[in-house]
């Protein structure tokens, strides 16, 4: 029997850590750890509007505050432009940033 992961993915699906690949992982993992990245990332979920599409945006926001776009990569040599990221994941990930308190009154209340 084939095993499905809490968010809904198969084995073959989730090769590392519950992520696609150690690409995805090692760049999720920064963004969780690294006090400068992870604040980008909860400025980038405040502004869905701004930032339609999370990741692209907190990655271009990272690669302009290392001052060089030479500086691509993790400490541990992710790419930020790898295209093996599961960009979807991470555009989730980062969305999932946002706190009950940070959302629009109105729409507070219609999840109630």
């Amino acid at each position: 029997m084939e095993r499905v992961d809490t968010i809904g993915k198969t084995d073959e699906e989730t090769d590392y850590n519950g992520w696609r690949n150690w690409e995805s992982w090692n760049v999720a993992a920064w963004i969780s750890n690294d006090e400068m990245i992870y604040s980008r990332a909860v400025f980038v979920a405040h502004h869905p509007d701004r930032y339609p599409r999370p990741f692209e945006a907190l990655r271009d926001l990272v690669v302009a505050a290392r001052h060089s776009s030479a500086k691509v990569h993790t400490p541990d040599g992710a790419d930020w432009f790898d295209e093996r990221l599961d960009v979807g994941e991470l555009d989730e990930m980062i969305t999932g940033m946002r706190t009950p308190w940070d959302v629009e009154p109105a729409a507070a209340e219609a999840t109630k």
